[in-house]
């Protein structure tokens, strides 16, 4: 299977590593590369490149791939354009200002632009490049791909939750069960040098039961006992899921905790949204991709959603410098 090296758009050389016709594609699609960019074509990854062709020869449905994305692109690069100019009009403020007048001042029309720039129809755009995208399984891709990309090295860590003395394991405990077993949880917790903040999955054998963000893992886990010791008091350890189908009692029934610190450089909104990733991700098409005791959290059953959230996000970014609102 050929390979191919496409030149960097940073330095401008030739990428030492080749890659598939995939990664190729894949650069075209988002813009990184057009049709028109040359490839060298390697036989495999031993062999030195034979020949040079337009990335358009080699792949006629390039262009296709690259006019996907085109409308979407062109607004968003002069939106990176007038954050360009706002920013550099803050730097040659500094250096032409006269007795402290500041003269701050914007190309108008790039002004303008971000100003009035408007969000739904990016959004509106990305709607329906989705529902017209025929690859079903496109949307897990992106999800897992987040999550790939948001989470640390050391990520997740993972804590075995013990049992009760009483070895009771399922539904429901007594409240000196559900106490003992999440002073368990708390001194294996205590052992691990954590960071104070991040998202959270636990698991009842191999289903995930409840995903959660917070700023403090253990002020956290101590309010969700809190919460859940009244079920203890108030139904008995016999008491059917059913019974209690719209309470939260994943403490009771855990058996694995997985713990996400996350990349400090995943976004300002890093922890949400890796949330809801990781609650669409685990959750079940028949509970509306949401874990068991997520009853109000998480997203609608479409995975776009979650991409809609953070190119929200990103766009909100793009617009934030001083004045350009």
């Amino acid at each position: 299977m050929s390979e191919y090296k496409y030149r960097d758009k940073v330095s401008g050389q030739w990428i030492s590593e080749a890659v598939v016709e995939q990664r190729i594609l894949e650069f075209v699609t988002r813009g990184t590369l057009t049709p028109y960019d040359f490839v060298l074509i390697c036989e495999n990854k031993e062999d030195d490149p034979k020949e040079k062709k337009m990335i358009r020869e080699v792949f006629p449905k390039a262009e296709d791939h690259w006019a996907m994305l085109r409308k979407i692109r062109v607004a968003l690069n002069k939106l990176w354009e007038a954050q360009l100019d706002d920013i550099m009009a803050i730097i040659s403020s500094g250096l032409m200002s006269k007795s402290g007048e500041k003269l701050r001042r914007c190309e108008t029309s790039l002004k303008e632009f971000r100003q009035k720039f408007n969000l739904e129809e990016v959004k509106d755009e990305v709607k329906r490049l989705w529902k017209n995208n025929e690859d079903n399984e496109a949307g897990a891709n992106f999800v897992q791909n987040e999550i790939d990309y948001r989470s640390r090295s050391t990520d997740p860590l993972k804590f075995d939750i013990r049992a009760p003395r009483s070895g009771v394991k399922k539904g429901l405990l007594s409240a000196e069960d559900f106490s003992e077993k999440f002073s368990f949880l708390e001194k294996d917790l205590k052992k691990t040098n954590l960071n104070k903040n991040g998202v959270y999955v636990f698991h009842a054998g191999e289903e995930v039961t409840y995903v959660g963000e917070t700023s403090n893992f253990g002020k956290r886990f101590k309010e969700h006992y809190d919460e859940q010791i009244k079920l203890a008091n108030e139904y008995p350890p016999d008491t059917t899921p059913s019974e209690i189908e719209d309470k939260k009692w994943f403490l009771h029934d855990a058996t694995k905790l997985e713990l996400y610190e996350l990349k400090s450089s995943a976004g300002t909104q890093s922890r949400s949204e890796f949330e809801s990733l990781m609650i669409f991700h685990r959750g079940k098409p028949e509970s509306n991709y949401k874990p068991r005791d997520n009853k109000k959290a998480g997203i609608s059953s479409a995975p776009v959603q979650v991409a809609l959230k953070i190119i929200e996000a990103e766009i909100r970014e793009l617009k934030s410098t001083a004045d350009g609102k």
